[in-house]
């Protein structure tokens, strides 16, 4: 049976009392923009998921894992199921963890303020599926939160 292990990093800030995520879009090789999604990682054999998210983070942010930002040393969720992934009709081995990801100081959170391709989400957004400006985000992603009740649209 095909294996999926993915680590998600749920990159937070709370700016004005409200809970943000992170989330990136990259044009792809059509020369469209992919949907928004959260930075993810498939596990590697002899890494933890944690360890999963800190490698990716620190690689797709560009930051140093020491001194810019702290992973949670347990999940906010785990789920390990046996499901079809979306555009696949049959079922594979899936397991998901969700870690929360802190930037330790300002000047890291501000460093994602004007970059196109990084932008800060609500809760209520991410779980709609769309950002206020109708951009779409990762289905995938979405219904997992959703289903496993990992993030709410009131936090």
């Amino acid at each position: 049976m095909e294996q999926h292990f993915r680590a998600v990093a749920l990159i937070q800030s709370v700016k004005d009392n409200r809970l943000s995520y992170l989330l990136h879009n990259r044009q792809n090789p059509n020369n469209c923009r992919d949907p928004w999604t959260f930075v993810i990682g498939q596990r590697l054999e002899t890494e933890s998921f944690r360890e999963t998210v800190i490698r990716e983070v620190a690689w797709q942010l560009n930051l140093d894992r020491k001194t810019d930002f702290l992973v949670s040393h347990m999940a906010q969720r785990c789920v390990e199921t046996i499901e079809p992934l979306p555009g696949k009709c049959y079922p594979v081995h899936l397991a998901v963890a969700f870690f929360p990801v802190h930037f330790y100081r300002s000047h890291v959170i501000a460093r994602f303020e004007n970059e196109p391709n990084w932008r800060w989400f609500s809760s209520r957004e991410v779980i709609a599926g769309r950002t206020d400006q109708g951009a779409p985000i990762d289905p995938t992603v979405v219904q997992w939160l959703k289903s496993w009740e990992v993030i709410h649209p009131w936090e």
